[in-house]
């Protein structure tokens, strides 16, 4: 059986049904008295997921809060179970009227159903959809299936390549350290959602008199759950110790002639990626958490972090795709190293 026949999903008709889409629009809008329908659009977004049409409402769902802070051409792939290689493709539009006006702001969306084995045609397909001239942002969650022949190379046409090695949990090890070579550049939500902590302790620290603690501090600890730590915490404990200039030396960490014990400690029933940091000293604990209430006592602080951002405002700050994240590359093999021999640290 030939590519074509096989395919069975032409670009053009589908562009050709867009353009009939918008035309209908148009008509619509000029008999309607409530206003003109506006086509937005200021890059390609595709996602990439593996399922059925819930997962696809799921992924709408997604893109409903996204494409109203980026309005994109949005391509949805979507593999099902099975080992039918043919494609099936559909067009429709996503629409909302920002508050206060008159207009109607619409994006593209386009529906690409293939299977597993039906990859490897999604290239020439994906590639005559793209919106010419404009940044590609390809969001697989699943960073398993970027291996796969047709999403390797769909991926490769992406300006950014958005994962979540969480998605893998306790197995992510094997993939982690490929995460730079899957595009031009590459985001990790995981490591997104360790903000909040690294602002809270890049904050706290630009005091000149909290700095002085960090002098002192012999110990640092990230609470989170037991057994093996979440990817999240292990990028954050990856971030501290190389911001603090720590570098591992055995069961130790050290900079020059100073060491200090860095690890994990175990969490029952963490609803939480990260729970908590804690810098320890001789004479003081400072610990960042999730959800505290702000309190200091004599030798002891806690400031209280922000909940996490969900994914949709994640995902909304990763459509800006014209640098790279330079600090996620630089701690990502310290991070695999933390995961992969975690250490657990007695609870005091």
């Amino acid at each position: 059986m030939s590519g074509e026949e096989r395919r069975s999903v032409q670009p053009s008709t589908l562009l050709r049904q867009l353009d009939e889409l918008w035309a209908d629009f148009s008509q619509t809008s000029q008999e309607a008295a409530d206003g003109a329908v506006v086509r937005a659009c200021s890059l390609t977004w595709i996602t990439v997921v593996e399922g059925d049409h819930q997962t696809v409402q799921d992924c709408d769902e997604m893109l409903a809060g996204v494409m109203r802070v980026h309005p994109s051409r949005a391509i949805i792939v979507l593999l099902r179970e099975g080992d039918d290689r043919s494609m099936k493709g559909s067009v429709s539009a996503q629409c909302w009227r920002p508050f206060g006006s008159k207009q109607q702001v619409c994006i593209e969306r386009i529906l690409l159903e293939t299977t597993r084995a039906g990859a490897c045609d999604l290239p020439a397909v994906v590639r005559a959809l793209l919106v010419a001239d404009l940044p590609v942002v390809l969001f697989c969650r699943n960073a398993n299936l970027l291996h796969l022949d047709g999403i390797a190379e769909t991926s490769g046409m992406a300006d950014r390549v958005v994962v979540d090695i969480a998605f893998q949990d306790t197995v992510c090890a094997k993939l982690w350290p490929a995460l730079p070579g899957l595009g031009r550049y590459v985001s990790d939500l995981a490591w997104d959602r360790v903000i909040r902590f690294r602002r809270a302790i890049a904050s706290h620290f630009q005091a000149a008199a909290h700095r002085k603690m960090l002098d002192e501090v012999q110990q640092v600890a990230v609470r989170t759950r037991a057994g093996c730590p979440t990817p999240e915490a292990a990028y954050l404990l990856s971030w501290t110790l190389g911001a603090l200039g720590f570098h591992r030396d055995g069961a130790l960490w050290r900079r020059g002639e100073r060491t200090l014990q860095a690890g994990f400690l175990a969490q029952e029933d963490s609803t939480h990626p990260i729970d908590a940091i804690t810098f320890r000293s001789p004479a003081f604990t400072l610990r960042f958490a999730a959800g505290a209430a702000n309190g200091s006592h004599p030798g002891r602080m806690v400031v209280p972090v922000g909940e996490t951002p969900g994914d949709t405002a994640l995902l909304s700050d990763e459509m800006v795709v014209e640098y790279r994240r330079r600090t996620f590359e630089q701690f990502l093999p310290a991070t695999v190293q933390l995961f992969q021999e975690p250490q657990y640290l007695a609870d005091e």
